[in-house]
């Protein structure tokens, strides 16, 4: 993910959250569960159904390029309701929960 220097990154040698598990040689069963460009919960049923079917659940949040840094600051820097509602309801039937947050992911996983 290029994070806040999205702009100036060459999108071509990016190499995304899924490709990378992908080739590790890892079975990725994927779910999109948020929107970025809206902002919105979406898929939600269809992330749960791959969570419960998975032995290891990665949720990336955070948000889009452009929404924070240079000229853009926030006040409030916490991850969107529906990113956390995302976490909390596909984590809540295991017993540990290993979280990292990158605040300036851009883009989609695929």
């Amino acid at each position: 993910m290029a994070g806040a220097w999205a702009a100036t990154t060459d999108r071509n040698k990016v190499v995304t959250l899924y490709d990378a598990l992908v080739r590790k040689g890892l079975e990725v069963s994927y779910a999109e569960g948020y929107d970025m460009k809206s902002n919105q919960l979406t898929g939600l049923q269809e992330a749960l159904q791959s969570a419960e079917a998975s032995d290891v659940i990665v949720v990336a949040v955070g948000e889009r390029f452009g929404q924070s840094g240079e000229k853009a600051s926030k006040v409030n820097i916490a991850i969107p309701e529906g990113q956390q509602k995302l976490v909390s309801e596909t984590g809540k039937d295991w017993k540990t929960c290993h979280c990292s947050c990158h605040v300036w992911a851009s883009g989609n996983l695929q």
